[in-house]
């Protein structure tokens, strides 16, 4: 077995391994296995360990195929060493020299677990506690589109938000720069003596060639050329690798156009806030866009999802607020407490599966886990 493969095989560590006994008479629970680094020092960083005494432990894993890996590579005089929490090898032996304590992964890859209760729930935030820190990130938020709603206007805030939220990781801030420079406004002044048939085409070509996404020989080209308006961001602006088809930025830029056409008549807000009491699944289902050519949707449900947790919820608890509306403030808590969870990422999926018992699938308790790997210091 080679060392690249005792990495993967440590990448994929969960609190579902149990407590793994060590060379130090401490037992430890893998809450996060850490980010693999291919660069000089440890083989895993920001590691979180629950020992068997309670102690949540952060730091770094060392991965050896045979326990003497640690000295002949020169581990015990590196200072990038010292933060090594654990010492994992394929094959462990009684050590006498100062060594971090190591795992032995020969009897970890077999280890079930005893089958017992969660002996450390103190350890543990409860699902109260869960609740707390998500509603804390929650209000943190409509705190953030309250100041918006005061310096630009509900329909404004509300699409500076909902473009950032089509932007998949990096591309979050091209997307934001773009909101910021082709104004909702400016949307709604372009597009108003459109006919409605076309309006739509005709958002999609501001957006992309606002974007600097437009192709010359595109078919939206002279739409966008006739509208007088300028490219903003250039091509190079955008970040294509790793980011999946469906997650490329001229698609979520079209989903965009269809969502603003979708709601065009009475605008953004009233568009949101005349489905936010129809319940969570109605509310989804608003912000799903299909694809007109057919394929995979513009906005899919996960995606979806994302937007209401993120930017729909918070947006609509900071209006209710800004203008005293009591019964849009109840529909909106309603929605929050009850809605579906977006996909969950490699810690929140971690942070469930540590828990002693089964609790409501939900976004609300989905934010709390991932609150909760913020205090561990995780990134997410």
């Amino acid at each position: 077995m080679r060392e690249e493969d005792l990495w993967a095989v440590w990448a994929r560590a969960s609190p579902g391994w149990g407590f793994l006994p060590a060379s130090d008479g401490h037992r430890y629970r893998v809450l996060y296995p850490g980010r693999l680094s291919r660069s000089l020092g440890p083989d895993f960083q920001d590691t979180v360990l629950l020992r068997d005494d309670g102690r949540l432990l952060k730091g770094d894993v060392e991965v050896h195929r045979a326990l003497h890996g640690w000295e002949a590579h020169g581990h015990a005089g590196d200072p990038r060493y010292r933060g090594v929490l654990l010492h994992v090898v394929l094959r462990g032996a009684p050590h006498f020299a100062p060594l971090p304590p190591h795992i032995d992964l020969s009897v970890a890859l077999h280890f079930q677990g005893d089958g017992t209760a969660f002996p450390y729930v103190g350890a543990i935030p409860s699902k109260g506690c869960l609740h707390r820190w998500a509603d804390a990130r929650f209000r943190q938020r409509a705190s953030a589109y309250a100041r918006l709603i005061a310096s630009l206007g509900a329909d404004e805030a509300l699409y500076r938000g909902l473009m950032e939220g089509m932007g998949y990781g990096a591309n979050r801030e091209p997307m934001r720069l773009l909101a910021e420079a082709v104004p909702y406004r400016v949307l709604r002044r372009v597009a108003l003596p459109c006919p409605p048939d076309q309006r739509p085409l005709l958002l999609g070509a501001v957006l992309l060639g606002s974007g600097g996404l437009l192709l010359p020989e595109s078919d939206l080209a002279p739409l966008w050329t006739a509208t007088g308006l300028g490219a903003i961001l250039g091509r190079g602006a955008w970040t294509w690798a790793g980011v999946r088809p469906a997650n490329r930025p001229e698609r979520r830029l079209w989903g965009m156009a269809l969502l603003l056409d979708r709601w065009w008549e009475g605008g953004l807000l009233a568009g949101i806030c005349g489905t936010v009491g129809q319940g969570p699944r109605r509310l989804e289902a608003a912000l799903m866009v299909s694809s007109p050519l057919g394929g995979p949707a513009l906005i899919g449900r996960q995606r979806a999802r994302e937007l209401v947790v993120s930017i729909v919820l918070p947006f609509l608890w900071a209006w209710a607020v800004y203008t005293g509306d009591a019964p849009l403030r109840r529909a909106v808590w309603g929605v929050w407490k009850t809605f579906p969870p977006p996909e969950e990422n490699t810690v929140s999926r971690a942070m469930r599966a540590l828990l002693p018992s089964p609790l409501p699938n939900t976004a609300r308790l989905q934010q709390g886990l991932l609150a909760w790997s913020h205090r561990l210091g995780l990134a997410c």
